[in-house]
C-alpha cells in the first residue's frame, strides 16, 4: 500500500486536505509504483503509466498541475524497488515535480510523499541518476 502525505518545510506530512495538485502527484506516485511492479521496471512514458492511474482520475488530466497549468515533470524509467523509501522521507528520491509551480513554490513527489518546496530548494533535493535537478 502506498502511503500519501503532503507537507511543506521540515514538518512531518500533514495527511488532511492536500490541494488538488498534491492529490494528482500522489495518484501519479501510486501509479508509478504499480506500473513498476507490473512491468518489472520503471515506466518509460505516459502510455505505460496510464493503465495504472486510479479510475477516480480517468476523466481528469492527472498529468497537468492546476497550479501552473503545465504537465508535471516525471522522471521516467526509475525502479523504486532498489531505492530506500523507508528512511527519512525528506531524503527520498524525486520522481516528479511541477514544472514551474506557483508563487515561487513547487510540489514535488519524493518517494511516497508529496511536498511543497521553494523553487531554490528544488535543486537541493536528491535526484536519482541519471537525472539532475533543473537549473534555476
Amino acid at each position: 500500500m502506498l502511503a500519501f502525505g503532503y507537507g511543506c518545510g521540515p514538518k512531518a506530512p500533514n495527511l488532511t486536505d492536500p490541494p488538488p495538485a498534491a492529490n494528482k502527484l500522489g495518484a501519479i506516485g501510486r501509479a508509478y509504483m504499480l506500473a513498476t511492479d507490473a512491468l518489472d521496471r520503471g515506466p518509460l512514458n505516459k502510455d505505460e503509466l496510464k493503465p495504472y492511474i486510479s479510475p477516480d482520475w480517468a476523466d481528469l488530466d492527472v498529468f497537468r498541475s492546476p497550479n501552473d497549468n503545465e504537465e508535471y515533470v516525471i522522471l521516467w524509467g526509475l525502479d523504486y524497488r532498489g531505492m530506500d523509501l523507508q528512511g527519512n522521507f525528506r531524503k527520498q528520491p524525486v520522481f516528479a515535480y511541477e514544472k514551474t509551480g506557483k508563487d515561487g513554490k513547487r510540489l514535488v513527489l519524493q518517494g511516497r510523499y508529496v511536498f511543497q518546496v521553494e523553487d531554490e530548494d528544488l535543486t537541493k533535493l536528491p535526484f536519482p541518476p541519471p537525472y539532475q535537478a533543473p537549473r534555476q
